[in-house]
């Protein structure tokens, strides 16, 4: 019987393979911040990238042969965008692909629609009637849709998701075969199998 286990964790002293003894099939890792909210673009590197690879690190277990790691990421990661945002969930793929992880999933969405969160932000304030005008030209993703997505992605593992859903591709990060899932497929996934 499979457990969700969850840890009060200090990133600040977190170690590598310290949860290697947990054994974990799945590690679903959906931490991120943005540079207005950690204040600056130091602490949103070490919140963002830092935090999310040091996690990834603590959780590997070599002798669990099938493990994944499944990881949010976002529409447009690259490694090489200009973008501060883009370009650090693009370096932390290509990180999380060189851990030595069986099965890598990267998420991609597009814009959450209606996220939950406390308060307002300023983007959301200022540009909230933009914000419609981006839903009607890039579908947005319900974040109770994408949740189901991600956890199906867990469930099922990189061979058995491939042919799944239509959004999904491969590709390779250091020579490593990670599959990513798009905009579409990150809210139509979790629907297949919870209707």
């Amino acid at each position: 019987m499979s457990k969700l286990h969850q840890k009060v964790i200090d990133f600040e002293t977190l170690t590598d393979g310290e949860w290697a003894e947990e054994s974990w099939n799945v590690v679903y890792i959906t931490l991120g911040t943005s540079k207005a909210i950690a204040g600056s673009h130091e602490h949103f590197v070490k919140i963002d990238r830092e935090y999310v690879l040091r996690a990834a690190k603590a959780a590997r277990s070599p002798n669990v042969t099938s493990q994944k790691i499944v990881y949010l990421s976002s529409s447009g990661a690259s490694a090489t965008s200009w973008i501060p945002y883009l370009q650090s969930k693009g370096l932390t793929e290509t990180a999380l692909a060189t851990m030595g992880y069986p099965h890598v999933i990267f998420f991609r969405p597009g814009p959450f629609k209606n996220p939950p969160r406390e308060g307002t932000r300023r983007a959301d304030e200022s540009v909230g009637w933009l914000r419609n005008v981006i839903y009607s030209v890039v579908p947005s993703v319900e974040v109770p849709k994408l949740a189901k997505s991600i956890y199906v992605a867990g469930a099922l593992g990189a061979w058995e998701l491939h042919s799944a859903d239509e959004d999904i591709s491969k590709i390779f990060l250091d020579s490593k075969e990670c599959l990513v899932v798009g905009n579409t497929g990150s809210g139509s996934l979790g629907l297949k199998y919870f209707g």
